[in-house]
């Protein structure tokens, strides 16, 4: 039986680059269109003076040897006739020269197979009479548009470099070399990678396995039309040809796959492969002279004993000379968006993701590649970096899916449903020299909109991401139940998920208190997350962390790994738990922050109360512009204060009644102190008065930018300062102080002060709101006030 496998989608229909830039930027290469503007009223031919025809060009340090006679000619002095395409691309005429960039020439002959793929890089298609050309290269995650003129480096009037039929070749090598600052820059790399560059598609590795696995992996992603690519291992001397014809160091095209019968009748796994250089060939089994062939399989297979670079191979001899094999997950009608990250101090950031449809999507991060770090940093990685995917779903996030690694292109990939997602990113960067620049981009089988996102806490987000893990995963956990193995009312989980340690404690009683002391020993590789101090680690990788968990409560202890110096991560823990009942009813445990308070503990200790308000959100988000690329939703909380047990009692005992109109509460409050103040006349009492009016309003106008404990201390301050003031006034009345004669209305105007007093500390109480609720003191308090004060406008103007 005989099987020939050949990729089952067709390239069909491929948007060019400039009509993806288009549509997602509203502009193309105008620096291209500027400069031929410029040079056809001068009539020059164009030189490029950011990659000039000079040794710069060549490299950034010493010239090789063999590079030091090269001479610079543009495209008239080299060739007679040429076009950029010269009619068609044959990937079998490409031929490397003396740069060693087989890497990238062969993702070029991999790429040519599907013309359409190439030619969408090119600005122009026609050859142009001033030498200005521009081609599309994906560089650090975006589409690009790459200026370069026909000057290359010669040797012996011809190219010195790759070449082929037409200058395609030789403008897509100057402008990759133009890109990562020189020729010789661009020598040595991975092919998938050059893919990327060339396609936007992402791209993998696979370099372990059995010759079977190899053979599935190749079937798997030919059917599906990615295009493969192999490299050969590593040897003392780079290119180094073996006994069979193979180079060491080497890239290599793949482009077929067959099953066949040899002379034996025996069934062969063969793969066609090709050499970028043209020539060299693979010289074992199934090799163009080699005795497996049959005269039949040899004229099905076009098979002719010529050095042109194309050979085939049995899979379990390129499973024992091949190092591993790229794979570029192009598709054809996949489109592409991407956004810069501009990640904050902590180095993360939060990335809004709009799925308008049901799609298959690969969302990727994308760091500088190293060749732009070349010449500052010579042992320079990369970064680990951790992904985490969640929907909104009502007022929660729930997590989609995850990855935490270190690689160039880090990529999740998933089916996602229609809805709104945030897309949170950390990258655990190690070289504060070094600026960064990353950006996210999709690869989807649906439009993607991509916005960033301001004023969202980082942590407490992941925490309630890491919850809802673990409340969806727990057949993955450790499980610990605190009562007995039967009873979860109090109950803890450990897992490790996205390159975060985490321990999630769970008290669901309404009676009980969890205090347990963890000790962290031999811990490598994990740093302790906020609040915990980054610094708790003991020079023995000892850690001691003591918490307590009170009824109604979740805690989320996070530890993430940290991959920067070391290879692996370990550690082990000890717990010490201690549960206290509390003889109280259960109704008085309904609300957590009050439990918080009477206990005295952290606020960062409850997970799950600082809610994203969804409804706001999307409401917040449809008001803004398209064209804006940042969400702001709300502040970041202020710090944390502690009140004392009378203020939280006065607040709390005023929180009974209103706990559902707050709103209208304070707004009326703050027009009766506004009335109060015009009524009685300007003296220090009524200084004080508008003062504590003012910081109040401060309070939301500012967003909670103002230190609580400044806000607290000087309300407080304040209001004590009314009180004493009009108690003085009441107990040695004097009537200079008032607007009306006091002969006629004295009991009026006490009673005017009385109030004053009164509503002074309503007004102290609506700033305990706002120091106990900071989270949804915008959305609960500020917003609906808005409202209500533009409805009172418009009846007044209509009166």
């Amino acid at each position: 039986m005989k099987k020939f496998l050949v990729a089952q989608k067709s390239i069909g229909f491929i948007r060019s680059i400039r009509e993806i830039f288009d549509e997602e930027y509203n502009e193309h290469a105008q620096e291209y269109d500027e400069i031929l503007h410029t040079i056809k009223n001068s009539q020059l031919q164009f030189t490029d003076s950011n990659f000039p025809p000079q040794s710069s060009s060549l490299s950034l340090s010493e010239l090789p040897k063999s590079w030091k006679n090269l001479t610079w000619k543009r495209a008239n002095e080299i060739f007679d006739d040429y076009d950029i395409f010269n009619g068609c691309i044959e990937p079998s005429d490409i031929k490397q020269g003396i740069l060693g960039d087989c890497y990238f020439l062969c993702a070029l002959s991999v790429i040519a197979e599907k013309n359409e793929l190439v030619k969408r890089l090119f600005h122009n298609s026609e050859v142009s009479q001033y030498g200005l050309y521009a081609v599309w290269l994906n560089i650090n995650g975006e589409w690009t548009s790459v200026v370069v003129d026909d000057y290359f480096p010669c040797t012996d009037n011809l190219p010195a470099f790759s070449r082929a039929n037409g200058l395609w070749v030789m403008l897509l090598e100057k402008a990759y070399a133009k890109v990562y600052g020189s020729y010789l820059n661009i020598e040595g790399g991975n092919p998938a990678i050059a893919m990327r560059d060339l396609t936007g598609a992402p791209y993998e590795n696979k370099e372990s396995g059995s010759a079977q696995e190899f053979w599935e992996y190749c079937e798997q992603n030919h059917a599906q039309g990615f295009l493969l690519t192999a490299y050969t291992k590593e040897a003392e001397l780079i290119n180094h040809e073996n006994e069979l014809g193979l180079l060491a160091g080497h890239a290599y095209a793949i482009l077929k796959l067959a099953n066949v019968l040899d002379q034996n009748n025996m069934q062969c796994r063969i793969m066609q492969m090709r050499n970028p250089w043209g020539r060299v060939e693979w010289k074992g089994d199934w090799c163009d002279s080699s005795n497996k062939w049959t005269e039949q399989t040899k004229q099905q297979y076009s098979v002719e004993d010529n050095d042109d670079g194309i050979f085939w191979m049995s899979i379990e001899d390129f499973r024992t000379f091949f190092a591993g094999i790229g794979v570029c997950k192009i598709q054809n009608d996949y489109i592409y968006n991407s956004i810069q990250c501009q990640l904050n101090e902590q180095n993360c950031c939060i990335i809004h993701l709009d799925m308008v449809e049901d799609s298959h999507i690969y969302i990727s991060f994308n760091q500088n590649d190293n060749r732009f770090h070349l010449n500052q940093i010579s042992d320079y990685r990369y970064s680990f970096v951790r992904i985490i995917v969640s929907q909104l779903v009502d007022d929660n996030l729930k997590y989609i899916s995850g990855i935490y690694r270190a690689d160039r292109n880090v990529v999740v990939e998933q089916n996602l449903r229609k809805g709104q997602y945030l897309v949170f990113i950390e990258l655990q960067w190690q070289y504060p020299q070094i600026q960064i620049i990353s950006t996210l981009s999709t690869y989807a089988s649906k439009k993607a909109k991509l916005k960033r996102i301001n004023g969202l806490d980082y942590l407490n987000s992941i925490r309630n991401i890491i919850k809802d893990y673990s409340d969806n995963n727990v057949q993955k956990l450790k499980e610990i139940n605190y009562l007995d193995q039967y009873n979860k009312n109090i109950f803890k989980r450990i897992g490790i998920v996205d390159g975060y340690l985490f321990l999630h404690y769970q008290n669901q009683t309404f009676d009980s208190i969890l205090q347990e002391v963890i000790h962290f020993t031999d811990t490598i590789g994990y740093i302790p997350i906020s609040p915990l101090q980054s610094n708790g680690f003991q020079k023995d990788g000892s850690l001691k962390v003591q918490f307590t968990s009170p009824p109604q409560s979740v805690v989320i202890i996070l530890l993430s790994q940290v991959r920067s110096s070391i290879g692996k991560c370990q550690y082990t823990q000890q717990s010490q738990s201690q549960i206290t009942c509390i003889p109280q009813k259960h109704d008085q445990y309904e609300n957590n922050q009050f439990i918080l308070k009477q206990l005295n503990l952290s606020q960062m200790q409850l997970v799950g109360r600082h809610k994203l308000n969804v409804k706001y959100y999307q409401a917040h988000f449809q008001s803004r512009s398209k064209n804006s690329n940042l969400i702001k939703i709300f502040q970041p909380p202020p710090e944390n204060v502690e009140l004392s047990s009378l203020e939280t009692s006065i607040f709390y005992y005023f929180h009974d009644f209103l706990s559902d109109v707050w709103e209208p509460f304070i707004f009326y409050i703050i027009m009766l102190n506004l009335i109060s103040i015009m009524i009685l006349n300007s003296h220090r009492t009524h200084l004080a008065q508008i003062s504590n009016l003012l910081l109040f309003i401060g309070q939301i106008l500012s967003g909670q930018k103002q230190k609580k404990s400044i806000v607290r201390i000087m309300s407080k301050a304040q209001f004590i300062s009314i009180f004493l003031e009009i108690i003085t006034r009441l107990l040695s009345f004097e009537s200079q102080y008032f607007a009306l004669p006091p002969n006629q209305m004295t009991v009026l105007y006490k009673f005017l002060l009385i109030i004053t007093i009164l509503l002074n500390f309503l007004l102290f109480v609506c700033i305990l709101k706002f120091l106990i609720h900071y989270e949804t003191i915008e959305t609960e308090i500020f917003n609906p006030m808005q409202i209500r004060f533009n409805n009172y406008l418009k009846k007044l103007s209509i009166i």
